[in-house]
């Protein structure tokens, strides 16, 4: 739902559209820093190279020692975020991460096992032809717009066997977010919900009539839509938010349905290669940041069960821009201390959240989806 808060830049930032080559393969440090350089068209002022290049090593050190490692589940790798500080700001910008010290804790609920083998073993949506090519939103906080979009592109090919590729750059500039719930809007980050209200009032125009330009320009950019000329719209009825923390509607849903938008703390993925990610740290709060599309679940033979997510980075960040992520037999549950940083309006309370990553705290659908000619407003 969010992208940055107060100033703050998670993890929707600096996507890039070049592919490297395996740079954490190449034993001399400096050579695999210069060849990221090269391969990521990196640009440094002369005093900020010395800074990236100690970030990158510290980075590419980090994902040597966790790939060594007997046990672990996934891969890490080098990609854009590897010159970057985690959490991330914005380049020239004073804003800090505030370093979290409360701590959450787990609780595990039951689950009711008769309902869950009515259900499919494994679902993804991808091979409905549902799912549309992952892009990158890369240097605009807009991946509560693109998870919104993608979303609801899915519902109207689920209906009408058309999968269009909707305007991302629509939402980002003509979405208004008047209470900073999520960020203070487009780039800034915001909420779904805000975007599926601006949706059912005024349509959602496709990516070939308002092509995408914030990834490039860094703004949120002035709304040029104009509702007063011929054009295909995409058009929602309303939307559902599924009941919070409960992985049984979420798996139905999934099985049943259609793929879900879905708020992750995606603190653990920047560096995320390929496997199954083991997730957060419960014992720390969870600060949910991130919006993403749920497409999917299943169960590897060898690593266990995951959650197949669609993410806004890129086809070069993790397994062709998705991750699979740990899902766990029960509901594993903590609690968001900083909701203002993430998901939530100023002066929330803390949220209870559940779910690797807190995954399972808010998912929602869009009702009614569909294409509309303007021309001939009751078309379908």
């Amino acid at each position: 739902m969010i992208c940055s808060s107060d100033g703050i830049i998670l993890l929707c930032f600096f996507l890039t559209r070049l592919k490297a080559q395996n740079v954490s393969s190449i034993p001399n440090e400096t050579q695999a820093f210069n060849e990221f350089v090269k391969s990521y068209n990196r640009s440094y002022e002369i005093r900020e190279r010395d800074q990236k290049k100690n970030i990158f090593l510290r980075n590419l050190r980090l994902i040597r020692q966790h790939n060594a490692k007997p046990n672990t589940t996934y891969k890490m790798g080098v990609n854009q975020f590897t010159d970057v500080i985690f959490p991330f700001r914005k380049e020239n910008s004073s804003f800090q991460y505030q370093t979290v010290t409360q701590r959450s804790f787990t609780l595990q609920l039951p689950m009711n096992t008769s309902l869950l083998q009515t259900l499919s073993k494994e679902v993804d949506w991808r091979n409905s032809s549902a799912i549309g090519e992952v892009r990158a939103q890369m240097f605009c906080g807009s991946c509560w717009a693109f998870a919104l979009a993608q979303t609801i592109a899915s519902y109207i090919y689920l209906k009408s066997m058309n999968l269009p590729i909707l305007s991302v750059q629509h939402l980002t500039s003509c979405a208004s977010n008047p209470y900073n719930c999520g960020g203070s809007g487009g780039c800034d980050g915001s909420i779904n919900v805000l975007g599926y209200a601006y949706i059912s009032l005024y349509g959602l125009a496709l990516e070939k009539d308002y092509p995408y330009i914030s990834g490039d320009t860094e703004n949120s950019e002035e709304c040029t839509f104009r509702n007063n000329k011929t054009q295909t719209l995409a058009r929602i009825s309303g939307y559902e938010i599924l009941p919070s923390n409960d992985m049984l509607a979420v798996l139905r849903h999934l099985d049943r349905v259609g793929p879900l938008t879905a708020s992750v703390d995606s603190s653990a993925f920047y560096l995320y290669k390929s496997e199954i990610h083991e997730g957060c740290d419960f014992t720390k709060t969870i600060i949910i940041d991130h919006e993403v599309q749920l497409v999917g679940y299943g169960n590897d033979s060898e690593l266990g069960p995951y959650w197949l997510i669609r993410n806004s980075w890129g086809k070069n960040w993790g397994e062709e821009g998705y991750i699979r992520l740990k899902r766990y037999s029960y509901v594993k549950c903590g609690y968001d201390f900083l909701p203002s940083l993430g998901t939530g309006c100023p002066m929330d309370l803390p949220q209870y959240v559940c779910g690797n990553c807190g995954i399972l705290f808010q998912l929602s659908y869009p009702i009614g989806a569909r294409l509309e000619d303007t021309a001939h407003p009751f078309s379908t």
